[in-house]
């Protein structure tokens, strides 16, 4: 008779014993990568958004095209600036947000944008869940109060909850 090697029981269960603990280290840190790969793409999008916004007021200025509010500052959808655009709507984000556009909306009786990212549902500032992000235009910028202030116009700024 031949004698057949096998693994046995327990070094079956060692095995899938440190498979397990080698996955429950990884997840998190996978977790981790993704939470900054989004939040890289964001700030990649809101970079985009900075720079497009600086042209057309550069090419405003130039044209001597002003805003219905007498300055430069561009007051179309932020989104409408960019050469190539991430998929967006204009909306509401408790309603229209998808998990795979941005959603923006003018706010601040109409003298900013909110620019909301895709995997976020935030709303109106301290109730928000995520990050959004808020560009203001129009001569006196926007007045939030509180901590985050007056913010001047043509600034593309982050805002965002705990959980992030």
């Amino acid at each position: 008779m031949k004698k057949e090697k096998a693994f046995t029981l327990i070094e079956l269960v060692m095995v899938i014993a440190i498979i397990g603990i080698l996955a429950a280290v990884a997840v998190p840190i996978f977790v981790s990568f993704q939470n900054s790969a989004f939040g890289a793409q964001e700030e990649g999008v809101a970079g985009a958004i900075r720079s497009a916004v600086a042209i057309k007021y550069s090419q405003n200025i130039a044209n001597g095209t002003k805003s219905s509010a007498g300055d430069y500052w561009p007051e179309e959808d932020p989104f409408t600036l960019l050469a190539q655009r991430p998929q967006y709507k204009i909306g509401n984000p408790n309603t229209d947000a998808d998990g795979a556009s941005w959603v923006v909306r003018q706010v601040g009786g109409e003298t900013a944008w909110y620019i909301h990212c895709p995997h976020a549902t935030a709303w109106e500032r301290g109730t928000s869940k995520g990050r959004f992000y808020c560009y203001v235009y129009g001569p006196n910028g926007w007045d939030w109060g509180g901590s985050l202030g007056k913010q001047p116009a043509g600034s593309v700024w982050l805002i965002k909850d705990a959980e992030h």
